[in-house]
């Protein structure tokens, strides 16, 4: 344990001796303590990909008062993925809030994802608190209806099956399929179970063969019915969702999220549809690079593949980048890309990127690469701007409801 200010001691929970304890705080802390509790060991927290050696509990005196976590999954960034961490269920006791406890606990949980190796971390939480750790705003959420009416007449009929979900069935490896290089996307599995089974309805069809062909999921509240998650092809999936507007006796569906480079979202263009976009500056979803370098040279194939089809191809030189974590040099020659600590010998370093921690918006792609540039004030040099541009691009990244955290 680290001791802080005020007895406060920051650790990773313990997995065998405090799960119970950290289950009870969390659901404490957001209320509705039952139903918390039961989301929490249907495989939330327990039987889930949360990370026990790298979250971080404060404590006082033997109990839990600050509680920051972090799920552990693969995030695509293009063909190649990231180890991210995924931040939820960010709480302090009441009675020791407003002592600085939660800056600590976050200060220590950065630290944490440094040290396990982390590339990424992800959160959707509250404004006007984790800019002051470094994060900033990622993507935009929206909101996609459509009515039944304006859906196509399906080709043929199309059977649906509930199922119970499990973890590493066929409806993860043709989710991972459906969202093969799309980034912000999960690589699944994530969660082991249908955290919602009295909220969240699964069906599936299958084909010839009796393979499965594709899913959805779908929840039906107050009269609203919502598409949380699905795969297949896109017009199998809009059968479905027909099928079940027919059943539900709903006229209108609600899917959030739809990946915009994904086939759904190209052919939503052949009927009517309404889209909403919600951007927020400071909250919502936001992003943070916990080792820059790392990410970068994670996704080296990705990049490779971006500079062959781009107008700089032929270029051949180093970029410096210079971030708040860390300086770091991205060497293209010969349509290759290296990344490295310091550059080779000799090497002219007049291509430079100074940035703060928009760098992070920059390597997913949340936006065009000269738009960051400019709204973050980016000071660019030579070439650089024109490398980062190319090998940068934006991405549209989102990430479906299923694996929020």
């Amino acid at each position: 344990m680290v001791p802080m200010t005020d007895d406060l001691m920051l650790a990773a929970p313990d997995e065998k001796t405090q799960a119970t304890a950290v289950v009870d705080f969390c659901a404490k802390s957001f209320g509705g303590y039952w139903g918390f509790t039961e989301y929490s060991r249907n495989g939330y927290i327990l039987r889930s990909h949360y990370d026990w050696d790298a979250s971080q509990i404060g404590m006082i005196r033997d109990k839990i008062v600050t509680h920051f976590g972090i799920w552990e999954y693969l995030c695509r960034i293009g063909g190649d993925t990231v180890k991210s961490g995924g931040i939820g269920v960010v709480c302090t006791d009441m009675r020791h809030r407003k002592r600085g406890y939660m800056a600590d606990t976050t200060r220590a949980s950065v630290a944490s994802m440094k040290r396990h190796g982390y590339h990424l971390s992800v959160l959707f939480g509250l404004s006007d608190f984790y800019d002051k750790f470094g994060y900033v705003d990622g993507w935009d959420s929206s909101e996609i209806r459509f009515k039944h009416s304006d859906l196509p007449n399906p080709n043929g009929k199309i059977k649906l099956k509930k199922y119970i979900y499990k973890k590493g069935s066929e409806i993860d490896a043709l989710y991972n399929r459906s969202n093969k290089g799309l980034t912000g996307t999960a690589v699944r599995p994530t969660y082991g179970v249908n955290r919602r089974p009295s909220d969240w309805e699964c069906w599936k069809w299958t084909d010839d063969n009796g393979k499965v062909a594709g899913y959805i999921v779908c929840a039906l509240r107050n009269g609203r019915f919502s598409v949380v998650d699905w795969g297949g092809k896109a017009d199998s999936v809009f059968a479905a969702i027909s099928t079940l507007l027919r059943k539900t006796q709903c006229s209108e569906v609600r899917i959030n999220d739809v990946h915009e480079k994904s086939p759904l979202y190209r052919d939503l263009y052949s009927f009517n549809y309404r889209q909403e976009t919600f951007h927020t500056r400071n909250g919502g979803c936001m992003i943070r690079v916990i080792n820059p370098s790392a990410f970068v040279g994670t996704i080296k194939k990705t990049l490779q593949k971006r500079l062959k089809s781009s107008a700089i191809a032929d270029w051949t030189g180093t970029v410096k980048i210079q971030s708040p974590e860390e300086t770091f040099f991205i060497t293209l020659r010969g349509k290759k890309i290296d990344v490295s600590a310091r550059p080779d010998s000799g090497t002219d370093t007049k291509h430079t990127i100074k940035t703060g921690f928009e760098l992070a918006q920059l390597l997913v792609g949340v936006e065009e690469p000269e738009e960051i540039m400019r709204r973050s004030g980016m000071r660019a040099t030579g070439d650089a701007k024109a490398v980062v541009s190319a090998i940068f691009p934006h991405q549209h990244p989102s990430l479906g409801n299923w694996d929020h955290f």
